[in-house]
């Protein structure tokens, strides 16, 4: 009878270790799978915020803006303080910056509309390339696309009077945008 329960013993411990062998090998593929795909995502991340910025430095240079290369850090840091402060990534601030100033922004005030686009984009749901455009619309007198959604600049009488209630709302939206990042979801 003691056989038997050696025997039983050591069949028990021969599939206990058989089994800890299998599932320390599918954790370690599940592990090396799950360090696989963090790090493509990782480097994919650097990749887009690579393209951004040389899309952003192109762009400055194409327009001919002097000392394009501190413009481009200073927008590198502002959307890496946006990515803090907001839901939105950094390389999509910086997306943002370079589609502003090829409508004509200004490295004075394009920190400013990117703040607004993003705002709307998160207040609103509006596409925050649209937003822009729309900003930059409303800057050149029209309630052009933001009309629709923010119909008081579609009866402001004056551009002084359009520009005021844009840059309300922009605030405004702006306040949410920055809201979410202490949700669950931010």
């Amino acid at each position: 009878n003691i056989n038997k329960v050696v025997g039983s013993v050591n069949t028990l411990s021969k599939s206990t270790i058989a089994l800890s062998e299998i599932v320390t090998g599918y954790l370690s593929v599940r592990a090396l799978s799950q360090i696989k795909s963090f790090t493509a995502g990782a480097i994919g991340s650097f990749q887009e915020q690579e393209t951004a910025v040389n899309h952003l430095t192109n762009i400055l240079k194409i327009r001919g803006v002097d000392g394009y290369g501190v413009i481009t850090e200073s927008i590198i840091m502002f959307a890496n303080e946006m990515q803090k402060i907001t839901v939105i990534a950094d390389e999509q601030i910086l997306s943002l910056a370079a589609l502003g100033i090829t409508m004509g922004a200004s490295q004075d005030n394009i920190q400013e509309l990117i703040k607004g686009a993003v705002g709307l984009n998160r207040a609103l749901g509006i596409d925050m390339e649209t937003a822009m455009k729309g900003i930059i619309q409303v800057m050149e007198g029209q309630a052009g696309i933001l009309g629709r959604y923010i119909p008081a600049l579609q009866t402001a009488k004056t551009d002084t009077e359009r520009m005021a209630i844009l840059q309300k709302s922009m605030g405004d939206a702006f306040k949410i945008a920055t809201g979410e990042i202490k949700t669950s979801y931010g």
